[in-house]
């Protein structure tokens, strides 16, 4: 199984590595165990202007809705695609990006995907969304790998790299409010 101490980077400035360690532990607990019929797919998402926290909390939740309709079979009103989303600002704090792990469980999805198609459609379905600069070529990166343990090093990158800004007063993970969980419409998972 995946450990933290084969991932962290201790040489990053302002990293605080017990804040990443929660943070990485929670992210390898919402995965569950590893599928080797399962694929992970890291994407990555620049958003265009002068984005904000709020903007990209919001991309992050229209993507997970998105890739929900376009590839799980939806068993009931609950069933969602399994995703964690992580809020990062540049150097500059000026404008903030969108890193996401989605989860494709090979019972749930509509067909027989292959990894490339995945990866194809989500790219797509990323950059159809008007906050996302469909014209710059990098803006959307999207790649795939098993959800395996031969390919743990892989995922225990991905995840340590969504979690690398982790601090005392700042946690990049999306994670559901009690608000949201009380007060949504449908019951969350």
């Amino acid at each position: 199984m995946l450990t933290y101490d084969t991932y962290a980077n201790h040489l990053r400035p302002n990293y605080e590595w017990s804040y990443v360690k929660k943070n990485f532990d929670y992210i390898l607990n919402l995965l569950g165990k590893p599928n080797e019929l399962d694929v992970i797919v890291p994407i990555t998402i620049r958003l265009k202007g002068k984005s904000d926290y709020v903007t990209a909390k919001n991309v992050s939740k229209v993507v997970q809705m998105k890739l929900t309709n376009k590839f799980i079979r939806r068993l009931n009103n609950n069933c969602k695609l399994p995703m964690v989303a992580s809020i990062e600002s540049n150097k500059v704090h000026d404008k903030d990006h969108v890193h996401i792990l989605a989860q494709f469980k090979r019972e749930d999805l509509k067909q027989d995907y292959s990894t490339e198609q995945i990866e194809h459609i989500s790219k797509d379905i990323c950059r159809s969304i008007r906050e996302v600069n469909s014209k710059e070529a990098d803006a959307v990166s999207v790649r795939s790998f098993p959800f395996c343990v031969k390919e743990s090093n892989n995922l225990g990158h991905s995840i340590e790299y969504i979690c690398k800004t982790s601090t005392k007063h700042y946690d990049p993970i999306l994670k559901q409010t009690n608000y949201e969980k009380k007060y949504a419409k449908r019951p969350i998972q």
